[in-house]
């Protein structure tokens, strides 16, 4: 039975953001496969550097304490979460070690898994390989669209000396593994575009969990809007509910999920928003009970800021015949056709382009309604994204 080691920041019960889903599901459908999973995660909820151990679904779990202000070198290198999982690593013995996403554990551990002979897979979810900030958002809170000049991040960057140092050992950890996974053609290029790319790069496209055979929409007469990105510019936020104080229609119902609530947090400034319409906060969701929030809206808006890798929400939208509205950039519109499933608008600060697109939904509610996305069974699922990693993890075992 071969033996992988998943890391990602959070993990279930801490199940927060798109690569940690896809973590997780694929880990469950590695072990269907036959396969000898382990997952390494973090936690703030523990005495720093230390470690519990738990089951999900029958998948063994660690999670490695990180104290809540890391140094910056921390952020990236982390020695003492490097040194704990090095001892869990020892234990376990894996073929191969597929990482996620790793803000605040550090890429340290990576460096010893090669030293021991591992086979090691990075899925590539966000820009926090060569960005810092994680998601090219700048000083002044707007996407900063560099295509791979680390000079210019001296306007955005606290320390650029120390920043160049970082992404400088991130760029060595890259080229030292022994492939990297895109979920995207778009990130892919970008990474590219940054100079860590080589004839290591592989295409793994995200899947996502389909509705059930009985799933049926319940939104009622009045078109009802979904939204789960969170609150603040990045996602979109602020120009959601500037669009909708500027409509002043009120037959409709926008639905915010307090996603935070998945990490013992809560996103309390939804409880301020005004707007014409009805406005619910509704509490976040797994992906055992996301039906129930789909079933309730029939546009997901997702004027997302920074461009996306891929957007899991918004798959799991278009397959369920769920109107979506987003930007029109990065690995997100890689599956929408506008005016057929979608309306894209430009990723832009100013609310007038989702105020009109959100106006023509509106104006078009019996099409909204009966909306069938003819394009659904392009999305793929994770048993069809497990099956691809499982020939991907084979070739490079029988490299040895």
């Amino acid at each position: 039975m071969p033996r992988i080691v998943l890391f990602n920041v959070h993990f279930y019960p801490d199940s927060f953001g798109g690569a940690t889903i896809v973590c997780e599901e694929t880990a469950h459908y590695l072990k269907e496969q036959g396969w000898d999973v382990l997952v390494i995660t973090s936690t703030n909820t523990i005495h720093p550097y230390t470690k519990i151990r738990y089951k999900v679904k029958g998948i063994d779990v660690f999670s490695i304490g990180l104290p809540n202000n890391l140094s910056f070198k921390d952020t990236y290198y982390n020695q003492n979460f490097a040194d704990i999982a090095e001892t869990i690593i020892d234990d376990f013995k894996p073929d191969i070690a597929h990482v996620h996403s790793v803000q605040g554990m550090g890429a340290r551990f990576i460096e010893n898994m090669k030293k021991k002979g591992i086979r090691i897979f990075i899925t590539v979810h966000d820009c926090w390989w060569f960005c810092e900030k994680q998601f090219m958002i700048n000083s002044s809170q707007k996407y900063c669209d560099n295509n791979g000049d680390f000079s210019l991040c001296i306007y955005c960057v606290n320390d650029y000396t120390s920043s160049e140092i970082r992404v400088n050992y991130l760029k060595n950890i890259l080229s030292a593994v022994d492939k990297i996974l895109f979920p995207s053609d778009y990130i892919r290029e970008l990474y590219k575009e940054w100079g860590f790319l080589d004839n290591k790069a592989l295409i793994n496209k995200n899947g996502v969990n389909h509705p059930r055979n009985d799933f049926k929409s319940e939104s009622g007469d009045e078109l009802v809007f979904g939204f789960v990105g969170g609150p603040g510019p990045v996602k979109g936020a602020d120009i959601i509910l500037e669009a909708f104080q500027k409509i002043t229609r009120n037959d409709y119902t926008l639905m915010v999920v307090d996603s935070a609530q998945n990490i013992g947090k809560t996103w309390s400034a939804y409880k301020k928003w005004k707007m014409p319409g009805k406005l619910k906060i509704l509490p976040s969701y797994n992906q055992s009970s996301m039906d129930k929030f789909y079933k309730r809206i029939d546009i997901l808006l997702f004027p997302s800021q920074c461009k996306e890798s891929f957007g899991l929400t918004v798959r799991e939208a278009l397959c369920r015949d769920i109107w979506v509205i987003a930007t029109d950039q990065g690995g997100v519109v890689e599956d929408l056709d506008q005016n057929i499933n979608s309306t894209t608008i430009p990723m832009s600060t100013n609310y007038i382009h989702l105020k009109e697109a959100i106006e023509w939904v509106l104006n078009n509610k019996e099409k909204i309604k009966n909306h069938v996305n003819p394009h659904k069974d392009k999305i793929r699922t994770y048993e069809q994204q497990v099956n691809e990693l499982i020939k991907y993890y084979t070739v490079e075992l029988n490299r040895r």
